[in-house]
């Protein structure tokens, strides 16, 4: 009754089929829009990535400027400290002169040996030597203030270099993010997964329900999505079936038919090598088991996993079908 219903109120001539291409025609427009509104983000992500770099080679650049300043600030420092030991050394090097000379004096007064022209002579040496540690004073004074300011100045350096290079850091790790963005929206996947089980006497079964176990081969069929931004070439594709109780079906192959993906290791029943040109792509993948081979009765997971060069697969989509 409630089929009834419903066809009477269609508009004459419009039926199962034509509600069909309805909710098809609805379904691609669906999938047109999004798939606009994912090239606009990628696009407007990788400008964002492009100014970002920008921005970090500037920010490089004056790390290098300000790391060229520190040193350059550092060897000034080293240089007056060097100085100021100089100066030191010199000083000690005066009152140890003068302290002998002072020692003759006395002796020469003890000995009433002082004549005028030596008493002149010791008196010139002790004013020479006074005016020499007065200079000698105000130039260890400035030399300190010099080693001062250089501190200080070198610390500013410092400072700025540290709050430089933390910008650096958050600039270098929002590129990393964008980039992995761009990098999951690069990746492909799968929709319209369809089965088909072909029998030893040729008849073709089409699921996703089975009524024998006993299938020749499984037949997975899949359309890969069209991606603008993912780069076109060469990728493999493999199909993952998981009986009910977990086990793996493993292709009938020399060597072991393992896959690496970012889940690990893992066994599939089937591969396909395709040349992706950015557009929807329709792949076929078979199931050929030995002749002994019997599936589990139950609920089977078909998981399709895209290999890009010599990177791991990744998942693009799955569908279950049951075997009675």
């Amino acid at each position: 009754m409630k089929q009834q219903a419903a066809r009477q109120s269609l508009p004459p001539g419009m039926g199962l089929d034509a509600r069909g291409k309805v909710v098809m025609y609805a379904l691609a427009l669906m999938t047109l829009a999004l798939g606009v509104g994912f090239i606009a983000y990628s696009f407007s992500a990788g400008a964002r990535i492009h100014e970002l770099r920008a921005e970090n080679e500037k920010l490089e650049l004056e790390v290098q400027e300000l790391t060229v300043e520190a040193e350059r600030l550092s060897e000034q420092l080293t240089q007056a400290g060097q100085d100021k030991v100089a100066l030191t050394a010199r000083i000690k090097e005066l009152e140890d002169k003068l302290g002998y000379y002072k020692v003759k004096l006395a002796e020469t007064i003890r000995a009433g040996q002082l004549t005028e022209e030596k008493r002149k002579k010791f008196e010139g040496i002790a004013m020479q030597f006074e005016h020499y540690k007065e200079n000698y004073r105000m130039e260890v004074l400035r030399l300190r203030a010099e080693i001062e300011a250089k501190d200080a100045e070198i610390k500013a350096k410092d400072e700025k270099l540290a709050v430089v290079s933390q910008e650096n850091e958050k600039k270098n790790a929002a590129i990393a993010s964008l980039s992995e963005n761009l990098k999951e929206g690069a990746r492909l996947s799968v929709d319209e997964i369809e089965f088909e089980g072909v029998r030893a006497n040729g008849k073709v079964d089409v699921g996703p329900e089975f009524r024998t176990r006993k299938l020749d081969k499984l037949k997975i069929k899949a359309r890969i999505l069209k991606n603008t931004v993912a780069e076109a070439g060469n990728r493999v594709v493999y199909a993952v079936i998981t009986s009910p109780s977990g086990k793996a079906y493993p292709a009938q192959m020399t060597g072991r038919p393992n896959v690496e993906t970012e889940r690990g290791a893992l066994v599939f029943a089937g591969k396909k090598n395709v040349s992706y040109n950015n557009q929807h792509q329709n792949v076929e993948i078979v199931f050929s088991p030995v002749e002994s081979f019997e599936y589990d009765r139950g609920t089977h997971r078909a998981e399709i996993f895209i290999q890009d060069g010599d990177g791991k697969a990744y998942a693009a989509g799955f569908a279950e079908f049951v075997i009675r």
